[in-house]
């Protein structure tokens, strides 16, 4: 969290938005607002009260961003205050890489994982992955054994609950199944 005056000087931050905001700088210096951020936030009239979302990608990381305008009508604020709230954006791989971690999947088993996360049926799997089907599918029973599912909707479902719901989802048509996760 961030918070500004109205006329964008910095007030204050918490550890987490200023560990955002140094990405670039060193630590102990002074926080640096992205420009796509000043960019939104000259370009507000000041009428508008309706808070602002956005996406801001630093580096390889994605982050939602909200804006807010606070307004005290009584105590020591007195003015007007930008808040602006960071918060890191996660996608399929992040879940996927979290859940190859966490169940300890073998390289085939992320390449399933990977191909369910798509939406690929059990044939186009085996095709890209130059396996037979009835490989594709016991791949998938042994990902299903260690993750204590029974269905693809529950390997979908875990997927899933470790992305964030209002990332709009992509779909690629050629991607590749095999994208190594930090171990």
């Amino acid at each position: 969290m961030v918070l500004m005056d109205t006329s964008l000087n910095i007030i204050a931050s918490d550890w987490g938005a200023a560990s955002i905001l140094n990405y670039r700088n060193q630590p102990g210096s002074a926080l640096c607002l992205p420009e796509e951020i000043l960019e939104i936030l000259r370009s507000r009239k000041p009428s508008d009260r309706s808070p602002v979302k956005t996406h801001l990608r630093m580096e390889k990381t994605q982050y939602f961003c909200r804006i807010y305008l606070l307004e005290s009508h009584e105590g020591p604020m007195g003015q007007p205050i930008v808040a602006l709230h960071l918060e890191r954006g996660s996608s399929a791989n992040d879940a996927i890489c979290e859940i190859v971690k966490q169940y300890h999947l073998t390289g085939r088993e992320q390449e399933v994982l990977r191909g369910i996360s798509l939406g690929l049926a059990t044939k186009e799997l085996a095709e890209r992955m130059n396996i037979s089907p009835n490989t594709v599918k016991a791949f998938l029973r042994l990902v299903m054994i260690k993750m204590g599912v029974t269905k693809r909707a529950g390997i979908v479902a875990r997927i899933l609950h470790g992305v964030a719901l209002d990332q709009p989802a992509a779909r690629p048509n050629t991607a590749p199944l095999v994208k190594k996760c930090a171990m």
